[in-house]
Protein backbone atom coordinates (compact mmCIF):
# COMPACT_ATOMS: atom_id res chain seq x y z
CA UNK A 1 0.00 0.00 0.00
CA UNK A 2 1.15 3.19 -0.76
CA UNK A 3 1.27 6.65 1.12
CA UNK A 4 0.25 8.51 -1.45
CA UNK A 5 -3.10 7.30 -1.44
CA UNK A 6 -6.07 10.06 -0.69
CA UNK A 7 -8.49 8.97 1.62
CA UNK A 8 -11.58 9.06 -1.03
CA UNK A 9 -9.69 6.36 -3.13
CA UNK A 10 -10.66 2.64 -3.36
CA UNK A 11 -9.90 1.17 -0.45
CA UNK A 12 -7.96 -2.45 -0.70
CA UNK A 13 -10.69 -4.53 1.00
CA UNK A 14 -13.18 -2.49 -0.69
CA UNK A 15 -15.02 -4.03 -3.57
CA UNK A 16 -15.37 -2.20 -6.90
CA UNK A 17 -19.01 -2.48 -6.29
CA UNK A 18 -18.74 -0.62 -3.03
CA UNK A 19 -16.15 2.05 -4.43
CA UNK A 20 -18.57 2.73 -7.09
CA UNK A 21 -21.68 3.24 -4.52
CA UNK A 22 -18.99 5.55 -2.43
CA UNK A 23 -18.53 7.53 -5.47
CA UNK A 24 -22.18 8.22 -5.73
CA UNK A 25 -22.19 9.47 -2.94
CA UNK A 26 -19.32 11.41 -2.83
CA UNK A 27 -20.16 13.54 -5.96
CA UNK A 28 -23.49 14.33 -4.38
CA UNK A 29 -23.42 18.15 -3.24
CA UNK A 30 -22.02 18.17 -0.02
CA UNK A 31 -25.20 19.92 1.02
CA UNK A 32 -27.19 17.47 -0.12
CA UNK A 33 -25.18 14.07 0.44
CA UNK A 34 -26.98 11.56 2.69
CA UNK A 35 -26.98 8.04 2.70
CA UNK A 36 -30.36 7.50 2.58
CA UNK A 37 -30.42 9.90 -0.59
CA UNK A 38 -27.68 7.90 -2.03
CA UNK A 39 -29.48 4.79 -1.30
CA UNK A 40 -32.80 6.06 -2.58
CA UNK A 41 -31.28 6.44 -6.23
CA UNK A 42 -30.57 2.94 -6.24
CA UNK A 43 -33.92 1.55 -4.60
CA UNK A 44 -31.50 -0.39 -2.40
CA UNK A 45 -32.07 -0.42 1.53
CA UNK A 46 -30.96 2.32 3.94
CA UNK A 47 -29.60 -0.45 6.02
CA UNK A 48 -27.23 -1.61 3.12
CA UNK A 49 -25.95 1.53 2.45
CA UNK A 50 -25.24 2.30 6.25
CA UNK A 51 -23.53 -0.82 6.55
CA UNK A 52 -21.51 0.13 3.39
CA UNK A 53 -20.90 3.48 4.76
CA UNK A 54 -19.72 2.53 8.38
CA UNK A 55 -17.63 -0.21 7.02
CA UNK A 56 -15.64 2.05 4.86
CA UNK A 57 -15.93 5.27 6.54
CA UNK A 58 -17.78 7.25 4.08
CA UNK A 59 -18.59 10.18 6.08
CA UNK A 60 -14.87 11.10 7.03
CA UNK A 61 -13.48 10.23 3.54
CA UNK A 62 -15.74 12.13 2.04
CA UNK A 63 -15.43 14.84 4.62
CA UNK A 64 -11.54 14.46 3.26
CA UNK A 65 -12.05 14.96 0.04
CA UNK A 66 -14.67 18.10 0.59
CA UNK A 67 -11.76 19.62 2.77
CA UNK A 68 -9.01 19.09 -0.34
CA UNK A 69 -11.06 20.19 -3.17
CA UNK A 70 -12.12 23.73 -0.87
CA UNK A 71 -8.26 24.00 -0.37
CA UNK A 72 -7.55 23.49 -4.13
CA UNK A 73 -10.12 26.14 -4.71
CA UNK A 74 -8.61 28.31 -1.75
CA UNK A 75 -5.21 27.81 -4.22
CA UNK A 76 -6.78 28.78 -7.26
CA UNK A 77 -8.71 31.96 -5.73
CA UNK A 78 -5.37 33.39 -4.26
CA UNK A 79 -3.48 32.71 -7.78
CA UNK A 80 -6.11 34.35 -9.66
CA UNK A 81 -6.45 37.62 -7.28
CA UNK A 82 -2.47 37.56 -7.76
CA UNK A 83 -2.57 37.30 -11.57
CA UNK A 84 -5.22 39.73 -11.67
CA UNK A 85 -3.56 42.41 -9.36
CA UNK A 86 -0.48 42.02 -11.24
CA UNK A 87 -2.71 42.55 -14.88
CA UNK A 88 -3.89 45.53 -12.84
CA UNK A 89 -0.70 46.70 -11.82
CA UNK A 90 0.80 46.80 -15.65
CA UNK A 91 -2.31 48.44 -16.82
CA UNK A 92 -1.78 51.05 -14.42
CA UNK A 93 1.94 51.24 -14.45
CA UNK A 94 0.76 51.69 -18.71
CA UNK A 95 -1.55 54.25 -17.88
CA UNK A 96 1.05 56.55 -16.36
CA UNK A 97 3.25 56.37 -18.88
CA UNK A 98 0.87 57.14 -21.24
CA UNK A 99 0.05 60.30 -19.56
CA UNK A 100 3.87 61.09 -19.24
CA UNK A 101 4.01 60.54 -23.03
CA UNK A 102 1.24 62.65 -24.34
CA UNK A 103 2.76 65.21 -21.93
CA UNK A 104 0.60 65.67 -19.02
CA UNK A 105 3.46 66.35 -17.11
CA UNK A 106 6.25 68.05 -19.05
CA UNK A 107 7.43 70.64 -16.63
CA UNK A 108 10.14 70.56 -14.81
CA UNK A 109 8.85 70.76 -11.40
CA UNK A 110 5.56 68.68 -11.56
CA UNK A 111 3.40 69.30 -9.13
CA UNK A 112 3.45 67.49 -5.96
CA UNK A 113 -0.06 66.85 -5.19
CA UNK A 114 -0.82 65.12 -8.65
CA UNK A 115 2.46 63.11 -8.38
CA UNK A 116 1.65 61.83 -5.17
CA UNK A 117 -2.01 61.21 -6.08
CA UNK A 118 -0.16 59.20 -9.17
CA UNK A 119 1.93 57.40 -6.87
CA UNK A 120 -0.97 56.30 -4.52
CA UNK A 121 -3.17 54.96 -8.04
CA UNK A 122 -0.41 52.72 -8.55
CA UNK A 123 0.30 51.85 -5.19
CA UNK A 124 -3.77 50.90 -4.80
CA UNK A 125 -3.55 49.14 -8.04
CA UNK A 126 -0.69 46.96 -6.68
CA UNK A 127 2.28 48.47 -8.35
CA UNK A 128 4.96 48.28 -5.12
CA UNK A 129 5.81 51.68 -4.92
CA UNK A 130 9.40 51.87 -3.16
CA UNK A 131 9.62 53.64 -0.05
CA UNK A 132 12.71 55.75 -0.77
CA UNK A 133 10.78 57.14 -4.16
CA UNK A 134 10.53 61.00 -2.85
CA UNK A 135 6.91 61.58 -4.41
CA UNK A 136 7.59 65.40 -3.08
CA UNK A 137 7.88 66.94 -6.29
CA UNK A 138 11.38 67.18 -6.19
CA UNK A 139 11.64 64.01 -8.29
CA UNK A 140 9.53 63.72 -12.02
CA UNK A 141 7.12 61.58 -12.82
CA UNK A 142 9.06 60.26 -15.42
CA UNK A 143 11.67 59.32 -13.22
CA UNK A 144 9.37 57.56 -10.59
CA UNK A 145 7.52 55.72 -13.45
CA UNK A 146 11.35 54.39 -14.67
CA UNK A 147 12.08 53.12 -11.31
CA UNK A 148 9.04 51.52 -11.01
CA UNK A 149 9.41 49.91 -14.46
CA UNK A 150 13.54 48.36 -13.43
CA UNK A 151 11.13 47.23 -9.83
CA UNK A 152 8.55 45.52 -12.40
CA UNK A 153 11.62 44.12 -14.31
CA UNK A 154 13.48 42.37 -11.08
CA UNK A 155 9.88 40.98 -9.90
CA UNK A 156 9.10 38.97 -12.95
CA UNK A 157 11.21 35.76 -12.28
Amino acid sequence: MTEDRNPWDKLPEETQRGYSYFREYLEMPATERSIHRAAEKHGKADRYWQELSAKHNWVERATAYDEWIAEQADEEMVRMARMARREMAMEATKLARRLVEVGLFETDEPNPTVVRAIVAALDRAGVSVPKDINVSGEMSLEHILMELADEDGDDQG
